[in-house]
């Protein structure tokens, strides 16, 4: 499964860093679960704290890099997904996941939850990646079901928003049940559920519901900017739907508006990000919670269990999959100035063989249940191989690169090299990058 390792050389990521993320990703693969045809990845290797087992979230965050090492493992992600969904269209928050609230263990006055659905974004591009006409049927039918559920389920009638409970959010709600507490990452990952999932049904000739998956997506983004947008302090913030009024907390999935927003929105979105006392963007951004809130904190804990810090990381700790989420939203929304400085900067803070589940704020040490954590390790592949070298593939254009580098970095960081990249279709490349000159050599290789 990773006989084929890439090797990458440049300024900015030793080859000796770009091994070791490859190598934490691949100690996180897992096999056994019941339901399964194929293995899968957890969180982090099967020694670590969590064992054998999958997050949703976290397995659908590693494969995003992953598929980069084998391709394979993208495929198996959604036919596992596929496999695995609930009648009703619940996409299984983990491998505990049943139907019956006892063995859902993070429901919250309902009888299941669900996960942050990065499964619309993760699925979708595995699908539109392989040309697999069954693959990109089945995916189709998996993600629209999904939607469906979170329509009938957690979407509020009076407002439109999607509301979430527990880990259906980043900044987990541990509080409040359904249709209670709406938070921006949930609604705009559904958006971009109904986009993605829209374009397949284009694809695949189903015009009705591409038309309905197309007004959904709009209902649900003007909920968003009724509901959510603050004009005075220039951001979104989560709303409680039952008092009918934010909730004062200023969350880094504020700037997810950046994929949807007006011009004017985005300006004032840029003001604050750029703002290091809020959100940390001259040194380890980005913060979780803004520096200036009340909910603002620092764990100082290190690695292993006893850490028990629970909710107290998620309210300041720098992430890679939420840098992951803003880096993309800033691309969508026309700001690949912002999207390439903010990549380069995570790829600084999570270098220095530095995979923790998360880093600190303050000193950009990793923290966390384990030092080589999967959607760290991962997200280190994604960032550079997606977001600066610019890579991308579908049957329809083959590989594409387009490097996107910082304008204002050193000019030595522009010599770039990588070597042993599989693409879906099976042939290898390798790639130099010159002063944003792009030299691809295919080569043969034995994958068996």
């Amino acid at each position: 499964m990773f006989k084929n390792r890439m090797t990458m050389q440049s300024e900015f990521c030793s080859k000796d860093e770009f091994d070791l993320a490859q190598m934490v990703t691949a100690g996180c693969y897992q096999t056994g679960d019941p339901i399964f045809k194929t293995g899968y990845f957890g969180p982090a290797a099967v020694e670590a704290v969590y064992g054998h087992g999958w997050f949703s979230l976290d397995y659908a965050c590693m494969i995003d890099g992953a598929k980069w090492m084998n391709f394979q493992l993208a495929k198996d992600f959604n036919r596992n997904m596929i496999d695995s969904q609930f009648e009703d269209g619940r996409i299984r928050l983990d491998t505990r996941d049943t139907h019956k609230a006892e063995n859902n263990y993070l429901a919250v006055g309902c009888n299941a939850t669900s996960s942050l659905p990065q499964i619309f974004e993760t699925a979708y591009r595995t699908a539109i990646m392989s040309g697999d006409e069954q693959l990109i049927r089945d995916t189709y039918q998996m993600l629209f079901r999904a939607l469906e559920w979170w329509f009938r389920n957690r979407q509020e009638p009076e407002t439109g928003l999607i509301t979430a409970v527990t880990e259906e959010t980043f900044n987990a709600n541990h509080v409040a049940p359904p249709m209670v507490y709406a938070p921006m990452d949930t609604n705009e990952r559904v958006i971009r559920g109904c986009e993605n999932t829209a374009k397949l049904a284009e694809r695949l000739g189903d015009d009705k519901n591409a038309a309905y998956l197309r007004a959904k997506r709009q209902e649900i983004i003007d909920a968003v900017e009724t509901y959510l947008w603050n004009e005075d302090k220039g951001a979104y913030y989560p709303y409680v739907v039952t008092r009918k009024e934010q909730y004062p907390g200023l969350l880094w999935h504020t700037f997810l508006g950046f994929s949807f927003t007006s011009e004017a929105r985005k300006r004032k979105l840029t003001k604050l990000l750029l703002d290091h006392e809020h959100f940390n963007w001259d040194t380890y951004p980005i913060t979780s919670v803004s520096k200036k809130d009340k909910l603002f904190t620092v764990t100082q804990s290190g690695f292993g269990p006893g850490y028990c810090i629970c909710d107290a990381a998620w309210r300041g700790s720098i992430y890679m999959p939420a840098n992951i989420y803003i880096i993309e939203a800033l691309e969508r929304g026309g700001r690949k100035d912002l999207a390439a400085d903010l990549a380069l900067k995570t790829v600084k803070i999570f270098s220095n063989y530095r995979h923790g589940e998360f880093a600190n704020p303050i000193t950009g040490i990793p923290e966390g249940l384990t030092m080589s954590y999967g959607w760290t390790s991962a997200g280190y592949i994604q960032v550079i191989l997606e977001k600066l070298l610019g890579i991308d593939y579908t049957p329809e254009t083959g590989l594409t690169v387009n490097p996107n580098l910082p304008t204002d970095c050193p000019e030595n960081y522009r010599y770039i090299t990588l070597k042993n990249l599989i693409l879906p279709d099976g042939k290898c490349v390798d790639i130099t990058i010159e002063s944003n000159v792009v030299r691809v050599v295919e080569k043969t290789t034995d994958m068996a």
